[in-house]
């Protein structure tokens, strides 16, 4: 697609998206995420997955693995439910098992943005993923330029936060991609922080290489035997786990 005709087309998702109630949104090409791969077989190697992980790695990098005609990956964030604190005694919901499945929230959201799109004479073809699909978002959101990973492991948005779900749709059509910040500066937002880290409850957290199935919140999920050690430290917690989240 033409640059200005690419450019246009941009502007008028962004804002159909937002009015569909996101609340962050990027374009990227649909090239593998460097680097990515090798990441990920090394923490498989170390036995740091989880099993919600897909074990083919180039289906989570590569996008034209997923759908050969794509060009244009397209991310987006829809806020969480805002929860209060749970009284002394209750059990303890992550703000994304709060309320209608978010995955079916991310679903009627998206399909009202492609049906906008159509109305306004969109051609284009797609394919959406919300977070169950294979390809990894919160690496295609950083290199969109919708934030930066941050010490707690979390897609940390400016002016939004970390409390969101990501999407991506994929197009057929080539979009002038959004220009993320340098890697250094993405980095380096969280600074001398390190409020995540110290509250976080198995202590995984400021490591090389994030331990994914020591995650309280995989921990709630999990199908296998508990310890008595993983037991106490998930306390009241029924499913998932914003410690890290809450005290950024």
């Amino acid at each position: 697609m033409e640059s200005r005709e690419g450019l246009k087309w941009k502007e008028i998702i962004r804002e159909l998206a937002y009015q569909s109630g996101f609340v962050a949104v990027g374009f990227t090409n649909s090239e593998p995420i460097a680097g990515l791969e090798e990441f990920l077989a090394k923490r498989n190697a170390l036995g740091y997955n989880t099993p919600f992980e897909k074990s083919e790695f180039s289906s989570r990098v590569d996008p034209k693995a997923i759908w050969s005609a794509c060009k244009t990956v397209v991310t987006l964030a829809y806020p969480l439910p805002l929860t209060k604190k749970p009284q002394e005694g209750e059990g303890v919901l992550a703000r994304s098992a709060v309320g209608e499945d978010y995955h079916r929230v991310l679903k009627k959201a998206l399909e009202k943005l492609i049906t906008s799109m159509n109305e306004v004479g969109w051609e284009g073809e797609s394919q959406l993923q919300v977070d169950t699909g294979p390809l990894n978002e919160r690496a295609f959101a950083v290199r969109a330029g919708l934030g930066w990973i941050g010490k707690n492991q979390q897609l940390i948005i400016p002016k939004v936060g970390s409390f969101v779900a990501l999407a991506l749709m994929l197009l057929d059509r080539e979009l002038p991609p959004d220009k993320a910040p340098h890697a250094n500066q993405l980095e380096n937002k969280c600074g001398e922080c390190t409020r995540c880290i110290e509250v976080c409850p198995p202590q995984i957290l400021g490591q090389k290489n994030f331990q994914a199935n020591k995650c309280l919140s995989y921990l709630t999920q999990s199908k296998e035997p508990l310890t008595r050690a993983q037991t106490a430290l998930i306390g009241t917690r029924i499913f998932g786990c914003d410690t890290c989240q809450e005290a950024c």
